[in-house]
């Protein structure tokens, strides 16, 4: 459930089906979306929900190894990079507020800082002097849709010996 301001609390569900848009869908509505996300230029193969900075978010990786951050409030992408150049993103997901996992069809599994990446939703000028690198890529030998798992260890900073494991 995502929450949308002044209380409001919503079930959204994402519907892929047609090709490169991305249909957002309340459980409390008739079958009509929403909204839809537009803006990839290949099939949109996997999606997330995230917070970052008590803001609702979408990822979502394409087909042509393009991955967005969609701002659910103002149903705009933030953030349109690419991360596997010509592979298919298997998933993306947020590791935390400055951080995000992706997995592409290339066998390469990267985590990339958000505020180092230089969006292409910028001016052209901008654009060609950008060069987006992971702060960290692993290569898995895994070329199918065969997905990686993520486990996040935190452990408590004011000494009481207590760990938060998530994934």
């Amino acid at each position: 459930k995502l929450n949308f301001g002044n209380g409001c609390r919503l079930a959204l569900f994402v519907s892929l089906w047609d090709g490169n848009s991305i249909d957002i869908m309340a459980s409390s509505s008739s079958s009509k979306p929403q909204f839809i996300l537009r803006g990839h230029q290949g099939a949109v193969n996997c999606v997330s929900f995230s917070e970052v900075n008590k803001k609702q978010h979408i990822l979502s990786g394409s087909g042509t190894g393009e991955i967005k951050l969609w701002d659910l409030e103002s149903r705009r992408a933030q953030i349109s990079f690419t991360a596997h150049s010509s592979s298919s993103i298997l998933q993306t997901t947020h590791l935390d507020e400055s951080r995000l996992l992706s997995q592409a069809k290339d066998g390469r599994v990267s985590i990339w800082d958000i505020s180092r990446l230089d969006s292409q939703n910028r001016d052209e000028k901008d654009k060609k002097s950008s060069k987006n690198v992971p702060i960290f890529s692993l290569e898995t030998g895994a070329y199918g849709f065969c997905r990686c798992s993520h486990l996040n260890v935190v452990e408590d900073k004011k000494g009481s010996g207590r760990t938060n494991i998530t994934s």
